[in-house]
């Protein structure tokens, strides 16, 4: 009796049938010399091939996972970061425009304060220069000679 899974001239060559299948298994036939024995065995090795792909996806997709959640976080930290930034950057240029108007408003204040004095010294220029047209002359050789010489101040 021939075997329909054999070749039946010896120029033919034909694909062998898978190694593992339940109709080899079946009609007892042996696997060529270098391929994998149907047993037990090579299944529990496959099992465990295929269990350790699979820890390793695991693996990987946790890893993605964590990987995006830093990516997350520093995205987040970023913009928190850029905005805590622009706050800080908002509030200096604030606080610089009160500071220039506080210093606008003492310049002004201090100019006025000059001006009032200033003002003050020319009437009581004008009020002495007054009196030394009208006073006789002994008067005005006092008055003179209390003020101190030009371009030098009093001690």
């Amino acid at each position: 009796m021939t075997d329909p899974n054999l070749p039946t001239s010896s120029t033919a060559t034909t694909a062998p049938s898978p190694v593992n299948s339940s109709e080899n298994q079946a009609s007892g036939i042996t696997p060529e010399p270098g391929t994998f024995a149907a047993s037990d065995s090579f299944g529990d090795e496959v099992a465990a091939l295929v269990l350790e792909i699979e820890k390793q996806r695991a693996s990987m997709r946790a890893r993605a996972a964590d990987d995006e959640a830093l990516s997350n976080s520093i995205e987040k930290f970023t913009r928190d970061t850029s905005a805590a930034l622009t706050s800080v950057s908002e509030s200096a240029q604030e606080l610089a425009r009160e500071v220039k108007r506080n210093l606008e408003t003492m310049k002004e204040d201090i100019v006025q304060q000059v001006k009032a004095r200033v003002d003050a010294a020319n009437e009581e220029m004008d009020m002495r220069i007054s009196s030394l047209k009208t006073a006789p002359r002994s008067e005005w050789e006092t008055i003179m000679s209390a003020w101190p010489p030009l371009g030098r101040s009093r001690a």
